[in-house]
């Protein structure tokens, strides 16, 4: 018997940064109201609204994981894009800080 969405937990420990925009993903898709055929189309043919809120609610990020790199991105970056680059197309994955990602997440979608 395999496993379905709603038994699946996730524990998502590279980086903690990722593991959060990765939920914050999932959470926006499922806000912003993409139905079944745009999820199927968009990010994979096996799942719909269903199998994405399951997996948004079953993934368990560890808190202790980061790249230092990564870490430089936070809100003193945000707030130099916010000011300076208003009209810029940006574009972050999934490793930055959660403030950076969210500028992407909102001007993607």
């Amino acid at each position: 018997h395999q496993m379905g969405p709603k038994e699946l937990q996730i524990c998502y420990g590279p980086d903690t940064y990722m593991g959060d925009n990765l939920v914050s993903l999932l959470d926006a898709v499922i806000q912003s109201g993409w139905s079944d055929e745009r999820i199927k189309a968009d990010l994979h043919p096996s799942h719909d609204r269903s199998t994405i809120e399951s997996l948004r609610d079953n993934i368990n990020v560890y808190p202790s994981g980061n790249c230092v790199v990564h870490h430089m991105f936070g809100q003193s970056v945000v707030d130099t894009v916010n000011n300076d680059y208003k009209d810029a197309y940006v574009t972050a994955h999934l490793e930055v800080p959660g403030e950076m990602f969210q500028i992407a997440l909102r001007k993607s979608l």
